[in-house]
């Protein structure tokens, strides 16, 4: 690693005194990474979308920003197996300076339980698309003669916020079927910074709630133990592809416990982006992987490190219940209703490599909008890490996103939504002015228009799919304020 190369990372990784010591410890311990037949450059690169196209250093992404190193270390894992989450430690480093020597179990994979108690550490087993093929296949095996027995299939699914649930008509499903034995389980969302997970959990089991008079799990802890959701399941249902909760959440968990896991994607794949992250490796772990539409199954045999071997067509099941909602729910008379839905991926906020949102652009005109058009309802609806986004320092902070949000409310004709589900505000709306991924596709549902904020029509073709790009040309495309009156 050249000296040129050392500083230009710490620049990108290191712009604060804070991160800027981290990014010098990184260099410090940037030999043990690189050494480490742990660390596979390619799979890493898979992992962060246009890494190489920013010059990004691999090794350096693994040691700052916690990129698993390869998909036979799972770094958080070994960490919490031995009890290293709080020492600030890159878990790759510690085990090639320490726990090799020692012997350290590298995953719960390589280790034998009993009841949650250890008893001994072997040799790293080699995670291997043979190896989760035998495991789901003895599974099945499994499950079979539960039903043989006459047993319930146990169906547990994870849920860390209530808009975000795309396995609800499946679960809705299961209720009535006493073949199954469906279960929720409230587990906290730890992938987005200086969100408190356990008020995120609290919210989203308070949502499901209202629709569900049922007994669910949530993830709580008691005496320093977390209860064990998922101790009796056959099958679970996967709320995203990321790891973006505690290990046992990670759908390599589940090759350890025997169980099926299942996956619907949580959004309609519209962005160039989402199939970037069809690459990780995460996504060969599934038993089975639902896809909306044939031509982003088509993106996902291209891409996926499995070639889809799991894949599954099945249409978008996130809408299955919406013509009911529209049944059910009652059209506003008279005032118009228009939804404004602001996407969170703003520059600085928590994606960089996903950028989609205008709403920078277009923040005061928003704030005019209500008094220029007295006679029209204004719902605004942003995405689920919207505000968390544009709080950060490096984009608003905290006391102009607060303020932004207050000026809204302050118009007679504005509410803000900010619940789980949103079928029913689809359901009794207009219109929407909106730069979001998955309503793009999602509002053509309703039958009313819908006008998309873009900054470039070359803009736009690089940021979206065939299918996404197929959707747009079937809304307003505005690339002004004036576009938008």
């Amino acid at each position: 690693m050249t000296i040129r190369r050392i500083f230009a990372n710490i620049w990108r990784y290191g712009r604060s005194p804070a991160s800027a010591l981290r990014a010098f410890r990184a260099i410090r311990d940037y030999r043990y990474v690189v050494r480490s037949e742990f660390f596979d450059r390619t799979w890493v690169e898979r992992q962060c979308v246009g890494m190489r196209e920013n010059g990004a250093d691999p090794v350096l992404a693994c040691l700052v920003d916690g990129v698993e190193p390869s998909r036979d270390f799972p770094g958080r894992e070994y960490l919490a197996l031995h009890g290293l989450q709080s020492m600030g430690v890159n878990a790759l480093v510690h085990y090639e300076r320490i726990g090799k020597d020692k012997g350290y179990a590298i995953s719960y994979l390589d280790q034998k339980a009993n009841d949650g108690a250890v008893e001994g550490i072997y040799d790293h087993l080699k995670v291997t698309e043979t190896l989760i093929e035998e495991i789901h296949q003895r599974t099945i095996r499994r499950i079979r003669e539960r039903r043989e027995g006459n047993m319930p299939i146990r169906v547990v699914f994870l849920v860390f916020n209530a808009s975000m649930f795309p396995g609800r008509p499946l679960f809705e499903a299961l209720l009535s079927d006493t073949k199954y034995e469906p279960k929720l389980a409230v587990i906290p969302n730890l992938r987005i910074p200086g969100v408190d997970p356990v008020n995120g959990m609290l919210r989203c089991k308070n949502e499901l709630l209202k629709d569900y008079t049922l007994d669910m799990f949530c993830e709580t802890e008691r005496n320093g133990e977390f209860v064990d959701c998922l101790k009796e399941a056959d099958i679970v249902c996967y709320p995203s592809p990321y790891d973006c909760s505690y290990f046992k959440y990670d759908v390599r968990w589940a090759l350890y416990r025997e169980v099926l896991p299942i996956y619907f994607n949580y959004s309609y794949i519209v962005a160039r982006f989402s199939v970037e992250v069809f690459k990780q490796g995460n996504f060969s772990y599934f038993w089975k992987v639902f896809f909306e539409h044939s031509a982003i199954l088509e993106d996902y045999n291209q891409v996926s490190l499995c070639k889809g071997a799991n894949a599954a067509l099945v249409g978008y099941l996130k809408m299955d219940t919406f013509r009911q909602v529209c049944d059910d729910t009652g059209r506003q008379s008279g005032r118009k209703m228009i939804i404004i839905a602001p996407h969170h991926s703003f520059r600085g906020g928590h994606n960089d490599y996903l950028q989609i949102s205008n709403f920078l652009d277009y923040a005061e005109y928003f704030q005019a909008l209500p008094k220029r058009f007295p006679e029209v309802d204004f719902v605004f609806r942003p995405h689920p890490y919207f505000r968390s986004a544009l709080s950060k320092d490096s984009v608003w902070g905290e006391a102009r996103t607060n303020e932004n949000f207050n000026r809204l409310q302050a118009n007679s004709n504005v509410s803000i939504s900010m619940e789980g589900d949103y079928m029913g505000l689809f359901a009794r709306s207009d219109g929407m002015i909106q730069d979001c991924g998955s309503f793009l596709a999602e509002y053509f549902y309703t039958g009313r228009p819908q006008c998309y904020l873009l900054r470039s029509v070359s803009e736009a073709q690089r940021a979206f799919t065939s299918f996404g790009l197929a959707c747009l040309e079937h809304c307003y495309q505005a690339f002004s304020s004036d576009d938008i009156d």
